[in-house]
């Protein structure tokens, strides 16, 4: 299975063989994700911890901390067993997660949630490193934000079928069923993976020298903008969705609906503003989309209704295209920039990325359990995060504008 986007017009240029490969096998892995994305914190949050958010957040808190311990360690491993072979594997062990997000039940949870968590760890280490290297050393300096346009745009258009898809198939049939139906999806994410060129990266850091290398002043830029980049993910992907279920009183086809409705009104901007980042500064774009997503970030605090969340997730899914766009693009950038380094700044993002995620969602606990406060004034935290992203140019300014 190959996307058949390798010649068209709208870049300059024809792609890498590798680049279609990979990028096919994650189209693949999205529209999987796809029916778990909105659904999976809200079945944690209401079928299985009967609703402590708390818990929620420990559940992904344990796995971003495993992740950011081992990852230089697991960095190390891939220089043994390859790229091309660990995204095979990362497959396996993706399909292996959902498998087991089937058996966890609330009598099963103290079994299950450890081997989750470790199974999820495992596969981050295997996926993201590999991933990322491949993207930038297969990717061209003049294709890199049209390609980066183009995949959140295929993103979005598996993300309108995705939760309507999820949302009947949980009223009509089940988690169960649901889980089951993404496996399958998922494993065939091996197929492409086949024909992915071999990348020969060596991780060369010990494992101290690497946290060493982490806090390095000369590079606390890129360090807090990629923190804030996980950072005001996990309230995309956690809160946001569990804000959504509360407001709309649990209804499951109207949470995939509205999600559904408000991407498909945005993706083809998607494709026009990847373009254009290549033609134009992406500073200014990323400076314009950060503004503005921090601003609806705050304006989500006062969501009362269905209509409400319609208009207000329009316009941070139109806002995040001027903010993901550029910043992706330009952190693709600096990885190609690294020449043989490009595994080992990979390793940098990831951890610091996992940095930032931890950091939220002990804010979160902070928040609610400490303070009692309601989830919606995690909005302004996932609001700062937002407009951190711009230090990424604290050190590149000159070079990148």
């Amino acid at each position: 299975m190959k996307l058949s986007f390798r010649k068209a017009k709208y870049f300059d240029g024809k792609l890498s063989h590798g680049l279609v490969s990979l990028l096919t096998s994650r189209v693949i892995t999205n529209i999987a994700a796809g029916f778990f994305g909105v659904f999976l914190p809200i079945f944690l949050y209401d079928e299985l911890f009967d609703r402590n958010i708390t818990l929620v957040v420990l559940y992904y808190l344990a796995s971003q901390a495993l992740y950011l311990i081992f990852l230089p360690i697991g960095a190390r491993f891939l220089n043994k067993f390859g790229f091309r072979h660990s995204l095979q594997l990362s497959t396996v062990c993706g399909a292996s997660y959902y498998l087991g997000l089937r058996l966890l039940t609330p009598d099963t949870v103290h079994v299950v949630v450890p081997f989750l968590v470790i199974i999820i760890t495992i596969w981050r280490i295997l996926y993201w490193v590999p991933y990322h290297v491949d993207f930038a050393k297969f990717s061209g300096k003049r294709n890199r934000g049209k390609t980066v346009g183009l995949m959140q745009s295929i993103f979005s258009l598996t993300g309108v079928i995705a939760p309507v898809a999820a949302g009947f198939i949980i009223t009509k049939f089940g988690y169960d069923t649901l889980f089951v139906a993404g496996v399958v999806i998922y494993i065939a994410s091996l197929i492409p993976y086949a024909t992915i060129p071999r990348t020969k990266e060596r991780f060369a850091w010990g494992y101290f020298q690497t946290w060493k290398k982490l806090f390095k002043k000369k590079h606390i830029g890129t360090t807090l903008a990629f923190v804030a980049d996980g950072a005001e993910a996990v309230v995309g992907m956690i809160i946001w969705p569990i804000f959504i279920f509360l407001v709309l009183k649990g209804d499951y086809m109207k949470v995939g609906s509205i999600s559904s409705a408000v991407v498909l009104i945005t993706m083809t901007m998607q494709l026009f503003m990847g373009k254009y980042a290549d033609k134009r500064p992406k500073k200014a774009m990323l400076k314009i989309g950060t503004v503005l997503y921090a601003i609806i970030w705050i304006g989500k605090i006062f969501i009362l209704t269905f209509f409400h969340i319609f208009i207000a997730d329009m316009f941070h899914k139109f806002s995040k295209i001027f903010l993901r766009i550029p910043f992706d693009a330009v952190t693709y950038e600096i990885a190609a920039d690294q020449g043989h380094y490009v595994d080992e700044f990979t390793v940098l993002h990831e951890m610091a990325v996992s940095m930032g995620r931890i950091l939220m969602h002990v804010s979160i606990i902070v928040l609610v359990c400490v303070f009692s406060l309601t989830l919606k004034w995690v909005f302004i935290l996932a609001a700062v995060a937002s407009l951190t992203f711009n230090m990424i140019y604290f050190e590149v300014t000159e070079k990148k504008a």
